[in-house]
């Protein structure tokens, strides 16, 4: 087992997901719920990458583990219950949106984290770290039905705006970003 960086279980959501069936399986990323880290790893791979504050960390500490060479292992016959927020699944012309229903703020890490990962993993995953940075259907789910639209899409624009602009580490308030806060 030294070659596991990361052991979980299946994590149950709102989103009804199925557990593959096989007792274990390998995904790509994790979300940090319930895992069990191997210390020895997290500390030759630099553990987590603190800048990110919140949102993120988990998917970027993934990709480093698997780029590094190491494994993670989810064993699909153990399952914790976890709540990713106030999920909502909505369909409108046909088309499923899954809301996270975040409040502002977290949207702003969403989007400013998952543009970082995106520069960092893209050659090693191409295909996942697209869909991290897909804000399209993000953007309509919640012009269509979350609360307080305005301030989240603000808030998804200043992420990304300092993304562009190098900032990372825990969002400070200026007068300059008033508008949304």
């Amino acid at each position: 087992m030294d070659e596991v960086a990361i052991l979980l279980p299946w994590q149950e959501t709102k989103l009804g997901l199925v557990p593959v069936a096989k007792k274990y399986d390998y995904p790509e990323h994790v979300m940090t719920s319930a895992n069990i880290i191997n210390l020895d790893i997290w500390k030759k791979v630099k553990g987590f990458r603190e800048d990110f504050f919140i949102d993120g960390i988990d998917i970027e500490y993934s990709f480093k583990v698997r780029r590094a060479g190491y494994k993670i292992i989810r064993d699909n016959r153990v399952s914790v219950d976890h709540e990713l927020g106030d999920i909502k699944i909505k369909y409108f012309r046909g088309k499923k949106y899954i809301l996270g229903n975040y409040n502002y703020i977290r949207r702003y890490y969403i989007v400013r984290n998952n543009h970082y990962i995106f520069d960092e993993y893209v050659k090693f995953s191409p295909f996942l770290c697209i869909d991290l940075i897909k804000a399209r259907d993000t953007y309509i789910g919640i012009l269509l039905f979350e609360r307080h639209k305005i301030k989240k899409i603000k808030a998804m624009r200043q992420g990304l705006e300092d993304y562009r602009n190098g900032i990372v580490g825990k969002y400070t308030y200026s007068k300059k970003r008033k508008n949304w806060r």
